[in-house]
C-alpha cells in the first residue's frame, strides 16, 4: 500500500480554466512521496504549460455527458488501487507541507475519510478533528481517503439505490457512506479559490473557509512536538 496523491479537473470556460495550472503548481512543490496523478474529464486546457505535468501520471479521457463529476471522481479511485488516497480538486490552493501533514495523520480507524476543507468554521474555531455523520457530507476539495475507503466506494459503483452518478460526487459519497463518520480538521489546510462549480456552473454562492491561515503557514506548526518540517 502507497499513497496517491491525485487532482480531478474538467475543461471549463472563462476564468475556472486558470485554477489549474495553479493548483498544479502548487501541489508539485509540496513533499508527499507518492505517485501523482492528475485526471481530466475531458481534454486538458491546451495553454497548460507542459512542465507542470512532469512528473504526473496523466489520465486525459473523453468527457462524460453533464456537468456532475461522480463518474470521473470514482475513476480517480479507481486509479488510487490499494493506495492512501489524497485528493484535490483543481482550484485550491494548499497551506505549507499540506500533504505531509496530511499523510502524517492519516486517518483514525472509526472515521470514514477526513476533510481538510471546511466553511462552516469561525476564523476563531479551536484547532481539532471534528467528526460528522458522513450522510451530511458535501464539500470535496480536499480529502484523505484511506485505502479502505477507496476501497469500499469502489466496490459501489453502480449499486442500485446508493451509488447515483446522477449526483455530485460528494452526495454519492455520503450516499455510500451513510452510518458512517468522517473528520473535519481545522484549521482548513487549503483553501477554495474557485468561482465556478464544476457539477453546478449556475451556482454563486461557493464556499470559502476562514480558518484556513494562508499559503505560508507550516501545518507542522500545528503539533510542534513534530519538529517543523
Amino acid at each position: 500500500m502507497g499513497l496517491t496523491v491525485a487532482v480531478l479537473t474538467s475543461l471549463r470556460p472563462g476564468r475556472g480554466r486558470g485554477y489549474l495550472a495553479a493548483t498544479l503548481a502548487a501541489i508539485g512543490l509540496q513533499p508527499h512521496g507518492g505517485r501523482l496523478y492528475l485526471h481530466s474529464d475531458g481534454p486538458l486546457p491546451p495553454e497548460l504549460p507542459a512542465r507542470l505535468v512532469d512528473g504526473w501520471q496523466v489520465h486525459e479521457g473523453e468527457k462524460y455527458p453533464g456537468n456532475r463529476n461522480t463518474h470521473a471522481f470514482w475513476d480517480v479511485l479507481e486509479a488510487a488501487g490499494r493506495d492512501d488516497l489524497v485528493f484535490f480538486e483543481d482550484d485550491v490552493a494548499p497551506g505549507k507541507n499540506a500533504i505531509a501533514y496530511m499523510t502524517a495523520a492519516r486517518c483514525p480507524p472509526e472515521l470514514a475519510f477526513v476533510s481538510y476543507f471546511e466553511a462552516a468554521f469561525r476564523a476563531d474555531a479551536p484547532i481539532g478533528l471534528y467528526t460528522g455523520p458522513a450522510e451530511a457530507f458535501g464539500l470535496c476539495q480536499a480529502l484523505y481517503l484511506p485505502a479502505r475507503t477507496v476501497a469500499e466506494l469502489v466496490r459501489a459503483r453502480g449499486r442500485a439505490g446508493v451509488w447515483n452518478p446522477e449526483v455530485g460526487s460528494d452526495a454519492c459519497m455520503a450516499n455510500v457512506l451513510a452510518g458512517r463518520r468522517y473528520g473535519i480538521h481545522v484549521p482548513a489546510l487549503v483553501q477554495h479559490l474557485g468561482f465556478e462549480s464544476l457539477t453546478n456552473p449556475r451556482r454563486s454562492d461557493l464556499p470559502r473557509s476562514h480558518t484556513f491561515r494562508g499559503e505560508d503557514f507550516n501545518a507542522f506548526d500545528l503539533c510542534p512536538w513534530r519538529g517543523a518540517a
